[in-house]
């Protein structure tokens, strides 16, 4: 099986290896950077309201690169999600693969051994506590593939989806060199920004001649949608300046599918808003109380 660790190719290329490292070091700092709220729960990482016992969960699944560090990169969207939902939020890491099936089905996996887990180290019982499936960028097409596959459990769900993308692998290669100029205040150094123009494009043509791409595919994924997509609701949460957006053709699909209830909503911000906003309206527009993914 064909595999990369980010979105730009079959290897890492300069921007992903630059983010990887800057992302590690971040990661390293937060470990000592005051008192940590969260939990490994297998492996996972779990966090739960401050001031109540939990009545939900909220099963997250964060972008490529970005995803493998929920407590670094999602911190400040999560923690407050759950102290104004009164849900704990399940936020499972995994690493990059250009088969987006079988990574649904790992990650799926991941959240279902962490809620055994739970079970036994929180006391939770699950069969009286809803699931909400949240994801942004590839892990809300992650989700969108277990909503599309007949995972079990998954159609009971309620999902919200943030800057849902349904590129292919090409059309993806911008976004890791974007997530590091937004870790480097906004600014490429020059040399980085000199290599990524050459390498780039090399890139994309080794990517096309060897036949690489993610699967499934743009065209193959909304033919799911269309077939068997199910939820108990779809929200849809859209940025202003967002080029890699793919929510409204997620909407059309899914509309034809017939499940549920979908809504759409359109903020402010970019692709990476999520990861490095301070909370805002956004952990309101995700969920607003208990009934807001429902």
């Amino acid at each position: 099986r064909k595999r990369i660790v980010c979105c730009a190719g079959t290897a890492e290329q300069p921007a992903t290896l630059a983010l990887r490292k800057r992302l590690d070091e971040l990661a390293t700092q937060a470990q000592w950077d005051g008192p940590q709220r969260w939990e490994k729960l297998g492996d996972c990482d779990v966090v739960v309201p401050s001031s109540q016992f939990p009545w939900g969960i909220v099963f997250f699944l964060g972008g490529a690169l970005l995803g493998q560090y929920p407590r670094l990169c999602y911190d400040s969207l999560l923690r407050p999600l759950a102290d104004r939902s009164g849900c704990a939020v399940i936020a499972v890491p995994y690493d990059i693969d250009t088969d987006h099936s079988a990574l649904a089905n790992t990650v799926d996996g991941r959240f279902r051994d962490a809620l055994l887990l739970a079970e036994e180290r929180y006391g939770w019982s699950l069969d009286r506590m809803p699931v909400f499936g949240l994801g942004h960028s590839l892990g809300a097409k992650l989700h969108v593939i277990r909503h599309s596959t007949g995972v079990a459990g998954a159609t009971a769900e309620a999902l919200a989806v943030m800057a849902f993308n349904n590129f292919g692998l090409t059309d993806s290669l911008t976004l890791a060199k974007e997530a590091l100029q937004a870790f480097q205040g906004g600014a490429a150094p020059p040399a980085l920004d000199m290599v990524w123009n050459v390498l780039q494009p090399l890139a994309q043509r080794a990517a096309e001649n060897a036949g690489l791409d993610f699967t499934p595919g743009p065209k193959e994924m909304e033919t799911r949608i269309r077939q068997n997509y199910a939820a108990a609701s779809t929200r849809i949460l859209a940025f202003g300046i967002d080029r890699l957006d793919c929510g409204e053709e997620l909407s059309e699909a899914a509309s034809e599918r017939g499940t549920g209830p979908i809504m759409r909503r359109k903020l402010r911000g970019d692709h990476l808003t999520p990861v490095f906003f301070r909370v805002g309206d956004l952990a309101g527009a995700a969920m607003k109380g208990k009934g807001a993914l429902g």
